[in-house]
């Protein structure tokens, strides 16, 4: 493979991503300069069928978008582990885990092979020191996607009632 194929695939990449990005709830706000940084930044990870993304309790101040494939939710507890839900492709998550040291609650796994974009938290903090109002905003854009998720916790409180009232709250915090 010469060079300029190389070229053209990382620009390829970098396109894609910058896309990709700008369609998600933290980044689709953003200054187009900040969003081209974060599509430099950002990597590409392939994850085998059973790899796992992050183990509970771990602290990888990573967000994912799911590209292909899909990830399973899973909380552990009592020696089993729960599925909670599957992520399909083209789902953004761990936002939060990239503003604050935070010890995941749940584990992810690759329920197939999956190809995801990664943002780290270093790799945010190298933007925001070039574009210091970035942080604002991203607070913002996490806080919206917290209030749509406590929406949804609403609508199943109402269709379920008693069952689902302790998780409602969360866009108190």
């Amino acid at each position: 493979m010469n060079s300029s194929m190389n070229t053209n695939e990382e620009c390829s990449e970098f396109l894609s991503n910058l896309a990709i990005l700008r369609q998600t709830h933290v980044f689709s706000s953003l200054p187009m300069e900040a969003v081209k940084l974060f599509a430099y930044l950002c990597t590409r990870e392939l994850y085998k069928q059973g790899d796992y993304l992050f183990k509970a309790g771990e602290d990888d101040g990573c967000s994912y978008y799911i590209l292909t494939g899909s990830a399973d939710l899973i909380l552990e507890s009592d020696g089993k582990a729960d599925l909670v839900r599957n992520y399909p492709k083209e789902s953004f998550l761990g936002a939060l885990s990239m503003l604050a040291p935070m010890p995941r609650q749940f584990s992810l796994k690759a329920a197939n092979d999956l190809t995801a974009i990664v943002m780290t938290r270093e790799k945010l903090s190298k933007v925001i020191e070039k574009f210091p109002e970035l942080t604002l905003q991203i607070v913002k854009a996490v806080a919206r996607k917290i209030d749509q998720s406590e929406k949804q916790a609403i609508e199943g409180f109402r269709k379920l009632g008693d069952d689902v009232k302790d998780l409602l709250g969360t866009s108190l915090i």
